[in-house]
């Protein structure tokens, strides 16, 4: 149940009976099943990962970085979405605390296992994430290594959902 539960309520966004918050507050049991079902080597994503995501949304930044700690650990080699995502998530937070260079170093690790790993959207993400003169950078990289004309990916990115310039 908890599985389903974790993998369907980012799409969905609603958890007015708190399940999510209830799974997601016991830390070491989702770390264990985590680590006992290795997930994230059969999917795109790992429980740890989709905690720190719903963690976030919940508004709860220590939790979302605890878990998103464990993934950037733990996918340290392979799985680099989930790695990445837990960088990108990582960044956000320390924006929110206003902690400018932290959020950068985030951002700029998450971008440099984006392009090593041909995961170049990721990279986009994290530049448009970035924000400021540093992910303007970031997105330059981008869309060096996608290889289309810029506007052309921020007009997609943009009708696609994303957050672009």
């Amino acid at each position: 149940m908890a599985v389903y539960v974790m993998c369907v309520w980012p799409v969905h966004g609603d958890d007015p009976r708190g399940e999510v918050r209830n799974i997601i507050n016991d830390v070491e049991k989702v770390l264990a099943e985590d680590r006992a079902c290795n997930m994230a080597y059969f999917c795109p994503i790992s429980l740890a990962e989709v905690s720190a995501i719903a963690a976030e949304k919940i508004g709860d930044d220590e939790l979302a970085e605890r878990y998103a700690l464990f993934c950037v650990d733990r996918y340290a080699i392979g799985t680099d979405a989930s790695r990445i995502s837990a960088q990108l998530l990582l960044g956000r937070i320390e924006q929110r605390r206003g902690k400018r260079a932290a959020a950068v170093a985030q951002f700029e690790a998450a971008t440099t296992g984006a392009l090593s790993s041909c995961q170049l959207l990721m990279a986009l993400t994290a530049g448009f994430e970035c924000g400021g003169d540093e992910g303007a950078s970031i997105v330059d990289r981008a869309v060096a290594a996608i290889g289309r004309p810029r506007e052309e990916l921020i007009a997609e990115y943009a009708a696609a959902g994303g957050k672009g310039e």
